[in-house]
């Protein structure tokens, strides 16, 4: 079972990859890289754990990330993996759902109204409502939930996938946050999640904010994440303190 938590994967990616990646890093060369910084909320200084993730190649429409990790304070790079990070991702469309438009509405971001369009996409017991609002320029996204990975409109501004028992929902609530990354000031946008999942007898609700830019390859600038497994807590924050982008050939 997947848990909201935005954790670092360092694992090999399976044969076919998922999407969720694509837009991460897609329009920045070979040569970008950032470093991420990962602690647990309450966790010793010493626990720590720095991810370095570079782009090292393309090859045949393939970004290739190679990713080392530090503990601590620890100076030594440890080279943990590779991920293979595909171009082209899946649409809500392109994953077999039905779509049903739903009625126009209202959203609070920045603290001002905005009109926006809401759809409805089904597919089985799994339905994904994705809210958009027409002209917003928002670093493009994905929605990972109970049916899957889709990649989303660029001007999505909240979405919600349901079914088989979880509930997964994030809406942009602020843009243009300011956010000191080493000595650059990085304009961000503001995301706040919820997720409930129901396996059995345990019960996991988990809440997140995500601050995300489109001048940064990965795209995250920094999350804080809690969860809740049956009454214990536990969470983790993940910070960028440094990072270079270079522009795609």
């Amino acid at each position: 079972m997947r848990l909201f938590a935005l954790s670092v994967t360092i694992a090999l990616l399976p044969q076919e990859p998922p999407a969720d990646a694509w837009f991460a890093w897609h329009g920045f060369g070979v040569g970008s890289r950032t470093v991420m910084r990962k602690s647990d909320i309450g966790g010793a200084e010493e626990e720590a754990k720095t991810y370095r993730r570079t782009l090292t190649a393309i090859e045949k429409g393939w970004p290739k990330i190679e990713i080392e990790v530090r503990a601590g304070k620890e100076s030594e790079w440890d080279k943990v993996g590779t991920e293979r990070v595909p171009y082209e991702g899946k649409s809500v469309a392109a994953l077999g759902y039905t779509q049903k438009e739903l009625p126009k509405g209202e959203v609070t971001i920045d603290g001002k109204s905005v009109a926006v369009t809401v759809s409805a996409w089904t597919k089985g017991d799994v339905t994904l409502t994705i809210t958009r609002a027409a002209g917003l320029e928002l670093p493009l996204r994905d929605a990972q939930g109970p049916g899957g990975t889709v990649t989303l409109p660029a001007d999505t501004v909240a979405w919600k996938f349901a079914g088989e028992g979880q509930t997964f929902e994030r809406r942009v609530v602020a843009t243009g946050q300011k956010r000191k990354v080493g000595d650059v000031d990085v304009s961000c946008i503001l995301e706040e999640g919820t997720v409930t999942q129901k396996a059995g007898d345990m019960i996991i609700k988990g809440k997140a904010r995500i601050w995300s830019s489109a001048a940064v390859p990965g795209r995250k600038v920094r999350s804080e994440s809690e969860n809740d497994i049956n009454g214990k807590i536990s969470g983790s924050i993940e910070e960028l303190v440094e990072f270079e982008a270079k522009a795609a050939k």
